[in-house]
């Protein structure tokens, strides 16, 4: 009897082992290696400023305890310094939780994901896996380390360096964004106008003695007999009668005063013994001036002057407008004393063409005597200083004289981006808007807003634009967000660095070699660094050795960032390459 109830003591043990795997949790220890563990990806990489992992474990059958609670902890490990992603706990499947339950019989796969922000310090570092296994009492059972992957692969952050190499000769502005200006382009000539006239009494055409001493017609006159260059290049007079009356009377009005001025013209030359080339005068008359008459009332403080102008706007024949008008009899009064008497005038308007002036003698006017100054002169000469400083205030002087023109506030913004400014900038460009909503000053307050951190506005001015220029932003953000994909979307065809990084983070090793191929400044050195690292992903050995060496001539600094980029972990025993990186 004693012997039997041993041998079913026996048996039960047996029995027991067979359907729990292994005496205690512990065996699940001893037996850690028969676990295969991977991550993907292979060396870790950084998106959108995260690294994320996907862990996967194969458990054999009959390796798990049926009571048995696995955790396990993905560490990041760089220098003095680790940081953990969020653990996962699996459990046996007799343990009383919420865990995946891993089936002892069968076994199973594990897999899961995990996030971690980026640090700057995280690219040189090793991924371990720690895993602990607990018993049903909670005694805890620490396991192997598990070395899974190299990282990190920090290539999406290139697109910083990009935005340098697709910006040359913007300064400090390209690393910002790709920023859009308006081009300034001076005239061959500048031409310049001098403008006076005549006045006349109702119903008359002689020339009232008073009206030849007018400041404006002495100032016309003189400068065309100053005239010893040929600046002065013609002179028409126009002749008017106001739109009151009959319009035989109008018409012989207008024409007698038109030639009543020619004569006060020819005679001031005559007695100045002047020479005036009648190919430069040419003349015109209006019998009825009904353009004058609108303008003028316009511009009067005429208490009715609304019903009158609806008048002018229902009304074409002549005739009906003065009969309507005149029943306005209170309103007409007011007219006769007010608009008509202006209207019964010869306009002289003289014409001066002068050379473009040079650049010296545009800046040294800016600073003496701005107002005799075009808009684009004072433009241009901001657009040629080369001090940022000088050029800020030039296109201050500028915005005082046209204070409506969006430009010089644009290039303002411009500058101060150069200058770091960046809140100067910002206000400059807003200020450009509030005067030309243009698609440009979007596209530079994108820019801004980019540059001072605050991507999603910047992205609405992008949006709102849809230039060349903002596509190209939208692209830079989107790589930064991880969007490769619509970063590629965003540049479409462009051949610039940035879609060519666009390229390699989505695989097309070929279309981004192509896109790198017809860069303007594909001799960049940054446009050989991607070249090498398409090699590495290829396993190009030779394109690799040779690209790192072309771009490392070009540029000694990026020597310290080939040592510790992990796209070329595999050529980090390689001695060219080592020598070319030392």
């Amino acid at each position: 009897m004693k012997k039997l109830k041993i041998f079913y003591l026996a048996a039960l043990a047996l029995t027991i082992m067979y359907t729990t795997g292994c005496k205690s949790v512990q065996d699940m220890v001893n037996r850690a290696s028969e676990v295969t563990w991977n991550v993907a990806p292979g060396v870790l990489e950084m998106h959108g400023e995260q690294v994320q992992i996907t862990i996967t474990g194969k458990i054999p059958a009959k390796y798990f305890h049926k009571k048995g609670i696995l955790v396990v902890s993905p560490v990041l490990k760089y220098g003095k310094n680790e940081k953990a992603f969020d653990q996962k706990t699996f459990q046996g499947e007799a343990v009383q939780d919420n865990n995946p339950i891993i089936n002892f019989a069968t076994g199973g796969q594990i897999s899961f994901s995990a996030t971690i922000p980026y640090t700057d310090d995280m690219q040189v570092s090793e991924l371990e896996l720690r895993l602990t296994a607990k018993d049903n009492k909670g005694v805890k059972f620490d396991m192997p380390v598990i070395k899974l992957a190299d990282g990190v692969i920090i290539t999406p952050r290139l697109v910083k360096n990009g935005l340098g190499v697709d910006n040359e000769g913007f300064n400090n502005a390209g690393q910002y964004g790709l920023t859009a200006s308006e081009g300034v382009k001076l005239p061959g000539t500048v031409v310049s106008t001098l403008k006076a006239d005549i006045k006349y009494d109702l119903q008359k055409f002689d020339v009232k003695k008073t009206e030849l001493t007018q400041d404006d017609i002495t100032k016309l006159l003189n400068a065309i007999k100053a005239d010893t260059t040929g600046n002065f290049k013609g002179l028409n007079i126009s002749s008017y009668a106001s739109p009151e009356g009959d319009l035989d009377l109008n018409t012989g009005l207008s024409t007698n005063r038109g030639k009543a001025a020619d004569k006060v013209l020819k005679d001031d030359f005559k007695k100045a013994k002047v020479k005036l080339d009648p190919a430069l005068l040419t003349a015109s008359t209006t019998p009825e001036d009904w353009d004058g008459f609108k303008t003028e009332l316009a511009n009067s403080s005429l208490k009715d002057k609304g019903l009158i102008l609806n008048v002018l706007s229902m009304y074409t024949d002549p005739i009906v407008r003065e009969r309507e008008i005149k029943n306005l009899s209170e309103a007409y009064e007011e007219l006769k004393s007010a608009v008509l008497p202006v209207l019964r005038r010869s306009v002289f308007e003289a014409r001066f063409e002068t050379g473009t002036r040079t650049d010296a003698e545009i800046i040294s006017m800016m600073k003496s005597d701005p107002k005799a100054l075009t808009n684009e002169e004072m433009l241009h000469a901001a657009a040629v200083t080369q001090n940022l400083n000088e050029k800020i205030e030039l296109f201050k002087i500028t915005s005082q004289y046209f204070p409506n023109n969006w430009r010089a506030y644009n290039g303002m913004g411009l500058v101060y981006m150069n200058l770091n400014k960046l809140t100067e900038a910002k206000e400059a460009f807003e200020k450009a808007k509030s005067l030309d909503n243009n698609e440009k000053v979007n596209n530079n307050l994108g820019v801004a807003y980019f540059a001072l951190g605050e991507n999603d506005k910047a992205s609405q001015f992008f949006n709102s634009a849809g230039t060349v220029e903002a596509k190209y932003n939208v692209g830079v953000i989107e790589i930064m967000k991880g969007n490769y994909k619509a970063a590629l979307s965003s540049f479409g065809t462009s051949c610039t660095f940035n879609a060519a990084l666009a390229k390699i983070l989505t695989q097309d090793y070929s279309g981004a070699l192509s896109t790198i191929n017809c860069m303007p400044n594909k001799d960049n050195a940054y446009a050989f660094y991607l070249k090498a690292i398409v090699g590495a992903r290829t396993a190009d050995e030779k394109a690799v050795l040779e690209n790192i060496k072309e771009a490392v001539k070009k540029d000694a600094k990026i020597k310290e960032y080939a040592k510790t980029d992990r796209e070329f972990v595999k050529f980090m025993q390689n001695d060219t390459f080592l020598s070319l990186v030392r």
